[in-house]
């Protein structure tokens, strides 16, 4: 099953949630709403009691070149109060 923006695949596999950066174009560089929705899909892999594991993986033979300059340059940063850079450096999964 597939949902999100495009610019964020995510997919559930059995017990797995797989999460694929989207941008290929961008070397998958990681803007605000990535940064969202990646946040969304992690707190949706802490509420679902099947989901055990989960996968950050990128599109196009890249995974992640950081941050997209073009919105840093702009004064926006993928980065969210308590969740850090793309909604994943700095909060610990929550256990079931």
């Amino acid at each position: 099953m597939s949902s999100q923006a495009s610019e964020v695949l995510v997919d559930v596999v059995g017990s797995t949630m797989i999460i694929t950066l989207n941008r290929a174009a961008k070397r998958n560089a990681v803007n605000r709403s990535m940064a969202e929705t990646i946040a969304d899909a992690l707190d949706r892999l802490d509420e679902t009691r099947h989901l055990a594991t989960g996968v950050i993986t990128g599109a196009g033979g890249n995974f992640c070149a950081g941050m997209d300059l073009t919105e840093f340059v702009r004064g926006i940063r993928p980065s969210l109060p308590g969740r850090g850079f793309a909604g994943v450096t700095e909060r610990a999964r929550r256990s079931h």
